[in-house]
């Protein structure tokens, strides 16, 4: 595993747990809205790319990209919900968008500068 990927997927794991944790306390109650749905998708796509990362995958560059999306689409849904749990997930999952935004950018530069 490099060592430029334990911030991501350190940022990644801290995602998946958030998501967890805002599953299950959602999952208790009703709620109208689906994003249920992007959290229990962003926690996925957290876990693969954490396996992705450790394995040094060709397809890193892709896989953190699409990691990147899925969570600033469950940081949109969560953030929107207003509860303890779910404010939580969402800035955790903005950390984890940014991380992996930072990696795919450095991963396409070759380690130039990048804006972030």
């Amino acid at each position: 595993m490099k060592s430029e990927y334990a911030i991501c997927m350190e940022r990644c794991l801290e995602c998946f747990i958030d998501c967890q944790e805002c599953l299950a306390n959602v999952l208790v109650k009703e709620s109208t809205d689906n994003f249920v749905k992007s959290c229990i998708e962003c926690s996925e796509v957290c876990i693969t790319t954490i396996k992705y990362l450790i394995g040094d995958s060709p397809f890193v560059e892709e896989q953190v990209g699409l990691c990147a999306q899925v969570c600033e689409w469950c940081s949109e849904r969560c953030h929107a919900q207003g509860n303890r749990h779910c404010r939580i997930c969402a800035e955790t999952c903005k950390k984890c968008m940014e991380e992996c935004r930072k990696l795919k950018c450095q991963l396409e530069r070759k380690y130039e500068e990048c804006e972030y």
